[in-house]
Parts: C-alpha cells; structure tokens; sequence
C-alpha cells in the first residue's frame, strides 16, 4: 500500500475466507475496520471462499489490492474522523470520495469512483507485476473488476469484452481458457 498512495502508515489488513460468499455471491470481498486510535487500524477482509478455491491467481490478487484500497480510504478517513487529520489534507488526497461519503448510501460507490479515476492504471500494472506475461487486455480487465457501477466504466466502449475476461479470471465461464491468458490457478 505505500507504494500505491506513497506514503507509510501502520494499517494491519487480516485476509479471511467467507464461507456465505458463493459462487453466484456477486461479492468478491468486503472490508471491516476497526479503528484503534493513535495505534493504528485493523482492517478484516472477508474474501468470496468459493473465489478462492476456483479463481486464478491474478484475480485472487487484484481482488486482495482492490479490497485493500477500500481499507485504506477508510482509513484515511477514521483519522479525520478521529481529528488526526483536517478535512483538508482528506479532500486532497480523495476528492472524489470526499464528496460521496458523507452520503451514506453511496460511500461504496464514492470509493469505486475514486477507483475508476485514479487507480485502475495501478491495479493493471501490479498485475502484470505480479504476471509480468499476463496480456495487457486481460491486466486491464481485472483492474476494472467491481468498478462497473462507475461513469468511467459505462464510458468505455470495451465493456462486454472486459466483462468477458474478468468471467475467465474467474473461472465463471470458459474455465479452460484462463491458461491462454497466462493464468494461473491457486493451489
């Protein structure tokens, strides 16, 4: 996470299975903070089970950063909640999600905005770190995983197909492709 936001603060993120999420669960993950003051932040993410037993590596991966950017905006945010940081510095660093959060019906989507516009070159480069042979199309793809409710998704033109290969990643459909596209499944 420091390389993503560039800066180094003490967030402790706990990966857990969730049996409830199933493969017809639309959910990959979700996050719980817990606040602990000046000593830090806990962050339990809670990954889709069936995701993880069936999925490829690459998705697994960029699922785990993208539920850890959630972490971290949440973060942020608790420490202005708490009066650590002022509105200002927030407002910067997340402009965007400054204005949805305060609406609590859309502090997700505030989030996955926030994604779509700043983050989802990032998501697509630490896959291909992560699988440097990992086509650029299918890179792409799963850095717009669970950003499809956002202006910028709907704004493109590639949707199908990058909905396409993120069903690939995984494994919904066409499980026998995934090894075209360099990927992997976990063990």
């Amino acid at each position: 996470m420091d390389s993503v936001f560039n800066v180094s603060e003490t967030v402790n993120l706990f990966y857990k299975a969730d049996a409830t999420l199933t493969r017809d669960s639309l959910i990959n993950g979700y996050s719980i903070t817990q606040f602990t003051g000046t000593t830090g932040h806990d962050q339990a993410i809670f990954l889709n089970a069936w995701m993880l037993k069936n999925s490829t590596k690459e998705y697994i991966a960029t699922t785990m950063l993208h539920e850890a950017i959630h972490s971290y905006i949440d973060y942020w945010f608790d420490r202005y909640r708490f009066g650590q940081i002022d509105s200002t510095l927030f407002k910067q660093m997340f402009p965007i999600f400054w204005n949805y959060r305060r609406q609590l019906s859309t502090q997700e989507l505030g989030q996955h905005i926030e994604m779509a516009n700043n983050y989802v070159g990032m998501l697509s480069r630490f896959v291909k770190k992560f699988n440097p042979s990992l086509p650029d199309s299918m890179a792409t793809a799963l850095a717009w995983k669970g950003l499809s409710e956002t202006t910028a998704w709907h704004n493109r033109s590639d949707t199908n197909q990058i909905t396409r290969l993120q069903s690939i990643g995984r494994r919904d459909i066409d499980s026998m492709s995934y090894p075209l596209y360099n990927m992997s499944k976990c063990n």
